[in-house]
């Protein structure tokens, strides 16, 4: 088969839109996900943070230390509270950049598919013609089959049973599939029939002769 026409379409095919865009959704992603990275440091300090202070109120250390130093307490010791109020908005923050990071991920989706749909569309005239082959040797497949059918028995020949065996199941697929016309009968090819018809005598013979084995068998 032929593909200088898929090679042309293929070839005029422009993707710098798609390329543009994917570039600022990258950065766009990266940048988000190094935000969210320190947002999560950030907010595991604040947890450390807190646990310490709670620990410290517990037994006092921070305040005593405040009092020898002199300081205002009020001033230099963080509350519980606060932290907890800085680390909700800290992880509300991460929620917002977590689907900015999804919105992210369908964008550059979108533009992939997009893609794909101008390459689905340069391969459409080589997909077109690649039907076309397969339903024609499907239908020579058909045709082999039948004809090996015919000798088969015509003859009872093992290499013609063998043959139309092995082909049965593809072309009983075949026709599952509607690369061939389900239910048709497949006639055998027009010189075999008439070959057929003018050994009729042989062929007669042969079946009589088959028949006659199949009976003593059966004694």
């Amino acid at each position: 088969m032929n593909f200088d026409k898929t090679a042309r379409a293929l070839a005029t095919l422009d993707l710098s839109t798609e390329h543009s865009q994917l570039a600022v959704i990258d950065q766009e992603t990266a940048d988000t996900e190094a935000a969210y990275d320190r947002g999560q440091a950030k907010a595991a300090d604040l947890g450390r943070d807190l646990a310490h202070i709670l620990d410290a109120r517990r037994n006092g250390e921070t305040e005593a230390a405040a009092l020898r130093a002199g300081v205002d307490i009020a001033a230099i010791v963080k509350t519980p509270d606060t932290i907890r109020g800085g680390r909700e908005a800290l992880l509300a923050g991460l929620r917002t950049l977590n689907a900015d990071l999804d919105r992210l991920g369908k964008d550059r989706q979108a533009v992939r598919d997009r893609v794909a749909l101008k390459l689905a569309e340069a391969f459409n005239g080589a997909l077109v013609e690649l039907d076309k082959e397969s339903r024609n040797l499907a239908a020579r497949l058909a045709q082999i089959f039948a004809d090996a059918e015919a000798i088969r028995a015509a003859s009872s020949s093992m290499a013609a049973i063998r043959l139309s065996t092995a082909l049965r199941d593809v072309v009983d697929e075949a026709a599952v599939s509607n690369l061939i016309s389900r239910g048709k009968p497949w006639p055998a090819s027009p010189e075999l029939a008439d070959l057929l018809t003018q050994h009729k005598d042989a062929v007669s013979l042969a079946a009589g002769a088959l028949h006659l084995q199949h009976r003593t068998m059966r004694m």
